[in-house]
């Protein structure tokens, strides 16, 4: 029997990590992760042993039929990895602010979850978590509302993402708009 450590880096890359290279560094035998959060553009990667690799490429049917991402994206991405990793001002900026949300968010008393720039509001209720994402939105915020099936019927969140250009203004901002529209 074989067992291999697989981290979905898709919210650490940019972010988290020595030079935003995620965390799972050192631990993993397999990290993946998305060119369509830190990096804003499409696709994903994967990356693993040449042994797993090799596998992928011969028996894996969803992978062998696939598109390749375009050369010019590839080198674009290649070269954002080198931006990226000089953003220590940055990646400190978002550290400090995803704090800041988080102190906030439990000093209002809300339920949350997320321990970096990813934070899971708990609402519950599916329509409750659509009619506030669609007040705030209105106010000018836009915290997705996910619903099932993405996440469990009745388990319906907010979630916030931050980013390094969000400043401590935005985050007063939104907690007061949260308090507003919670209970309308």
């Amino acid at each position: 029997m074989v067992f291999f450590c697989i981290v979905d880096e898709a919210h650490a890359v940019g972010g988290l990590g020595e030079e935003g290279r995620g965390v799972a560094r050192g631990v993993a035998d397999i990290a993946i992760g998305t060119f369509g959060k830190a990096f804003g553009f499409f696709g994903a990667f994967v990356l693993m042993p040449r042994q797993v690799k090799d596998l992928l490429f011969n028996f894996s049917s969803p992978f062998m039929y696939s598109t390749a991402i375009p050369l010019a994206h590839a080198a674009a991405s290649i070269r954002l990895l080198s931006i990226v990793s000089e953003c220590d001002k940055e990646r400190r900026h978002l550290v400090e602010l995803s704090a800041m949300a988080r102190n906030r968010l439990n000093q209002e008393g809300f339920s949350f979850q997320g321990d970096a720039h990813i934070i899971s509001i708990y609402i519950g209720a599916e329509k409750k978590s659509a009619k506030i994402s669609k007040a705030l939105l209105e106010k000018g915020i836009f915290l997705p509302a996910v619903r099932y099936p993405t996440v469990p019927m009745g388990k319906a969140i907010l979630r916030i993402s931050l980013t390094a250009l969000h400043n401590e203004d935005d985050i007063e901002c939104l907690i007061d708009s949260l308090k507003e529209v919670w209970f309308e």
